[in-house]
């Protein structure tokens, strides 16, 4: 045994369900605290004074541990304590029978024999057997399994903890009770000599090692510690989202964001702080100083770690929790990481920032935070935005917050705002949210949004309205002002009117227990639960865990019943890992049977996750569990699984597979040809794509792949270049993008080649070999304002350019087409769009002009309520002559069923008429040409397209009363000879 106990980091392992963790909490500080008697401890030389540490879950683990958590405590123990009750043995204990059969093979294979080392405990149950409270992995050991402590034979609970002790010890019970007895008539005569100091310096001790938590609106960081701001009541706390910092000897550990409740958050993405953690716990150094921050979701389950390096806290690195001691990148690849504390608005990052370095305020308040990729000084950005400068009031609160250049230089961010101002009212509340240029005007976001107001009763918010840069209403999000009356949300417009189409109005939302949304029900103006025709349901139910995750949806109509939702199903159930994260979707009708997701052909979707968190695999099943391929649009050619590999600790993919249900690779994804491929493989260098590579199931590289590059300019302009490759490392398809300093994009320009052309390097390509160079100018928020559109020959001379504009929402006003003379062909002016009365839209018209402004053209498009397109009509005119119209009739699958041809004579008369049929797959069935003269018919030909390929015809020619002149009747085959006449 002494050899085992230098080997262990516990010297026991408590088993036991959710339900008995206060007796196991009970027995562990016994354990732990009791001292061995000297006597027995001189005989066994081995043993320690105590039996410490000993292993529980409330003490050693997160929320919901994960398994390989579990089996590295258990290979640390040298004892198995199983708290066996009536819970163990009526209900699965998935977890205690895991540690029973994991603690077992463990020890075997160390050579040492488990049933020594196992000490089960009854503790409820039928005492009498075995079978009435043992876990299953105990029970199926039979006659070998080990003989338990019975508590309801035991005196008390310290008989029955050192009946355990002398199992751990292996000494028997009666020797250590004599000792232990002979020990407390001891120490019953020192307990009246100590209890009048214990009783003076228990108060003092309380205070001290008793964690005590206090409630706040908000807080703010001085030193890298939060102070709280606006102390709240129980009464105002039992009413708003807020702040717990809780404090133990003297020290903040823990800071959470809960709800009323009291029961932890994530914060909402919009809030004013979306990229605060649900929960901080703080690690100190030897002394007193702070260490180390974690950040963590609302299972508790740590995301990153900041580890500040030296005492001044100037510096601060992202450490992965996983692989302790491991750099930890906030943003990397395609976009930012969820997690980022960054927000730059929604749009691609390039970052791989790890560390911050601070520059504080005589206060200890952040007045400057700098990125840089690691402790060498190499400066980080995310989309150019190299750091934040604030201005803060007396409490530390910021008030402006400032986008920083590479220079430390303040500058505009993506969306062309210079500052964002947050005003307060008296009681701390955060009433007002302003954007400012970099002339100190007010300027508004790309969604119109320039400045938020917020109004409050008791900290409860109660009226948000949203303003544009001249202080009117503005909708950003369709409504220019929120009105909250209790659980109740009303949407009202720029004109002061209730927001009514179509019908909606508002919601009304409930909570569970747990302050957790439990309901959300979209209102018309008098409260009464409306359909919202978008989505197809008047109510969303959820019902949530005890950490807040949601396990099922349930869509109801205003009637309260379950409906299928515009995504086809009623009620959605979602399992989850220790992570909190989604493991395993499954979808059911009104019905409550399994049914197929969107048609998409799949009732389940399992997810699998890395030790990082990060989605590795998806799969797609049926209501039978089954392994199924998937099928619809999303989808395009169907895959039942797809999995992904990630650079080592880092959110950048390497590669992409997708298999069929037979677990083979199937070609599933299309490139920008068309065709499909079954895997992809990336490479990065800091952080950005270099090149990608498409490869089909039988692991041949596929017709297309890209590499690319990023050069900066004597302006520090970022230029991006990615070319299209195919397989034989020709040049297909070359785009360049040119974003200035603050990374908005500035240019794009595309090429097409003649022939194969070869790169030297990622930008020599010769004009000559160029067959269509496309180009795109943005203004300075990055918004498209014109394009030119340039088609060459194969000896380089221009054969056309088109070039077009655009207005604020890049809507195409303006276009012409110029030949390779220069003559103006074509303008076209897109003049109209009309909508509904439910926002669907209507119709959509072009009107095409030649260079004199002369009407040549009219194109009209239809669309039904679905927005499909339904009907076309299109007009040709020649000076002020309508010389003819075309119209198309689609069905609704947008398929072509009908099309019409109408030319006119020079008095508008109809001169001739073609009508066409088409079936289901767009082939021309029928056809009927009719010509007229002087607006009576001349003659017919009906022509019928038969399904071999042959044709029957029909013409027939009429005389000017309309009596038939002749009838020619003719057959002919696939081929088009005449068969018979």
């Amino acid at each position: 045994m002494n050899e085992q106990v230098g080997k262990a980091s516990f010297f026991a392992f408590i088993s036991h369900k959710g339900v008995d963790s206060k007796y196991a909490l009970k027995l562990q500080k016994f354990i732990e605290s009791y001292k061995l008697p000297t006597e027995i401890r001189a005989k066994k030389s081995n043993l320690p004074k105590r039996l410490s540490p000993i292993c529980t879950y409330e003490v050693d683990f997160a929320a919901n541990p994960l398994l390989d958590e579990i089996k590295e405590m258990l290979a640390k123990s040298q004892y198995l304590i199983v708290l066996c009750s009536k819970h163990t043995a009526e209900n699965a204990a998935p977890y205690v029978n895991y540690e029973i059969e994991t603690f077992i093979e463990q020890k075997k294979a160390q050579g040492i024999d488990p049933l020594d080392k196992i000490i089960p405990i009854m503790i409820s149950g039928e005492y009498d057997s075995p079978d009435g409270c043992y876990p299953q992995a105990l029970k199926d050991l039979g006659d070998n399994a080990p003989i338990a402590v019975n508590r309801q034979l035991c005196k008390n609970d310290r008989e029955v903890f050192l009946r355990a002790i002398s199992g751990m010890i292996q000494i028997d019970y009666a020797v250590l009770e004599n000792r232990d007895k002979k020990r407390q008539r001891k120490k019953k005569a020192m307990v009246g000599a100590v209890c009048a100091v214990l009783a003076a310096c228990a108060i003092m001790l309380g205070e001290y090692f008793i964690p005590r938590s206090y409630h706040y609106l908000d807080f703010v960081m001085k030193n890298g510690l939060p102070v709280g701001i606006e102390k709240l009541s129980a009464a105002e706390r039992s009413k708003i989202n807020h702040y717990v910092i809780t404090e133990s000897r003297h020290k903040i550990v823990e800071l959470k964001h809960v709800n009323p409740k009291g029961n932890v958050i994530d914060h909402a993405s919009n809030t004013p702080h979306p990229d605060r953690p649900a929960i901080y716990t703080f690690d100190y150094s030897t002394g007193s100083k702070l260490a180390s921050v974690t950040y963590r979701n609302k299972n508790r389950v740590p995301y990153f770690i900041l580890q500040y390096s030296g005492n001044e806290l100037l510096a601060a690195d992202f450490k992965d929790p996983t692989h302790p001691g491991e750099a930890y990148y906030i943003g990397n690849g395609y976009e930012s990481n969820p997690s980022s504390l960054l927000s730059d608005y929604n749009i691609a990052s390039h970052s791989n920032i790890s560390r911050f370095v601070y520059t504080y305020t005589p206060e200890g308040y952040v007045q400057k935070v700098t990125f840089f990729a690691d402790s060498t000084g190499r400066m980080a950005h995310d989309n150019d935005i190299y750091g934040f400068e604030y201005e803060l009031d007396e409490k530390g609160r910021i008030t402006k917050q400032y986008f920083l250049d590479a220079a430390n230089e303040r500058r505009l961010n993506s969306e062309g705002i210079f500052c964002k101002e947050y005003i307060y009212d008296e009681k701390g509340d955060l009433c007002k949210t302003a954007f400012y240029d970099a002339n100190g005007d007010l300027a508004s976001a790309s969604d119109g949004l320039c400045v938020t107001e917020r109004e409050y009763e008791n900290h409860i918010c109660t009226i948000v309205s949203t303003l544009d840069e001249n202080g009117n209403p503005a909708e950003p999000y369709g409504y220019a002002r929120q009105v909250r009356t209790g659980d109740t949300y009303k949407f009202y417009l720029s004109d002061g009117s209730l927001m009514s189409a179509p019908g909606f109005c508002g919601y009304v939302f409930t909570y569970d227990k747990n302050g957790y949304e439990s309901s959300r029900t979209s209102i018309d103006a008098d409260g009464n639960p409306v359909c919202d025709p978008y989505k197809e349901y008047a109510t969303i139910e959820y019902e949530n865990d005890k950490s807040g995750n949601v396990l099922s949806f349930s869509f109801l109509d205003e009637k309260g019943d379950l409906t299928n939702n515009a995504d086809g199903y009623a009620k959605e159930i979602i399992e989850y890992n220790g992570r909190g994260q989604a493991t395993k979707n499954s979808y059911f009708d009104k019905d409550g049977k399994l049914c197929d997701y969107r048609g998409y052909g799949y009732s389940i979707k399992k997810t699998e996750y890395d030790e990082f968190g990060r989605e590795t695999a998806i799969s797609y099943f049926d209501a039978e569990e089954k392994p199924v391929n998937t099928k619809g649009p999303d989808f395009e050619h169907g895959y039942h699984r797809v999995e992904t590999v990630y650079e080592h600790g880092m959110f950048t993919k390497l590669s992409i597979a997708y298999y069929d249900k037979d677990n083979n690779l199937t070609n599933s994804v299309s490139d920008y040809t068309g065709e499909s491929y079954a895997r992809s493989e990336m490479t990065f260098q800091n952080g950005v794509i270099t090149s990608l590579k498409n490869f089909d199931k039988d692991g041949k590289l596929f017709g297309a792949h890209i590499t690319s590059d990023v050069i900066y300019t004597a302006e520090a302009e970022r230029m991006e270049t990615i070319n299209y490759l195919d397989a034989d490392g020709a040049v297909m398809q070359k785009f360049v993008n040119l974003y200035d300093v603050r990374g908005v994009q500035k240019k794009y320009e595309g090429f097409s080649y003649h022939g194969k052309v070869h790169l030297k390097t990622h930008h020599e390509i010769s004009f000559d070999d160029v067959k269509t160079h496309y180009v795109i100018n943005y203004d300075e928020r990055g918004k498209m304002v014109s394009a030119s559109d340039l088609i060459y020959a194969p000896d380089g001379t221009l054969e056309t350019e088109s070039k077009y504009r655009y207005d604020e929402n890049e809507k195409e006003v303006y276009s012409i087409l110029i030949d390779h003379t220069g003559n103006e062909l074509i303008k076209y002016f897109e003049i109209e769009t009309e909508y509904r009365n439910d926002g669907t839209k209507n119709l959509e018209r072009m009107i095409s002009k030649d260079k004199d402004e002369q009407v040549v053209g009219i194109s009209t498009e239809f669309y039904d309520e679905e927005e499909k397109i339904a009907r076309t009509e299109s007009d040709r005119y020649s000076g002020n002559l309508l010389t003819r119209t075309t119209v198309t009739h689609f069905d609704e699958n947008e398929k072509m069923r009908q099309y019409y041809i109408f030319d006119y004579d020079a008095d508008g008369n109809v001169k001739l008429e073609s009508h066409s049929l088409f079936d289901e797959t767009e082939q021309e069935t029928y056809n009927k040409l009719t010509s007229y003269k002087n607006g009576v018919v001349g003659a017919t030909l009906e022509s019928y397209y038969l399904s071999d390929g042959s044709k029957e015809d029909e013409f027939i020619v009429y005389d000017p009363d309309g009596g038939v002149i002749s009838v020619t009747k003719t057959t002919y085959d696939a081929n088009g000879n005449i068969v018979e006449e």
